[in-house]
């Protein structure tokens, strides 16, 4: 069987299924952009948790 996009798929169904699958969609995309905020957010937190060990590695070799 072959994959259509879904908007080819869309226009073989009736409008109770376009309407499911459009929901499903817009929740899909939810889920998405979600993670991919929560991934931005750890790499700026990974960013600065290496400048805080190069800022302590840089305090160790003063004190020593």
């Amino acid at each position: 069987m072959d994959r259509l996009p879904l908007n080819e798929l869309l226009t073989h169904l009736d409008s109770k299924e376009q309407a499911f699958f459009t929901a499903l969609d817009v929740q899909l995309e939810k889920i998405d952009k979600f993670y991919a905020d929560r991934e931005k957010e750890m790499m700026a937190r990974t960013k600065l948790l290496h400048e805080q060990l190069d800022e302590l590695a840089d305090h160790k070799k003063l004190v020593q």
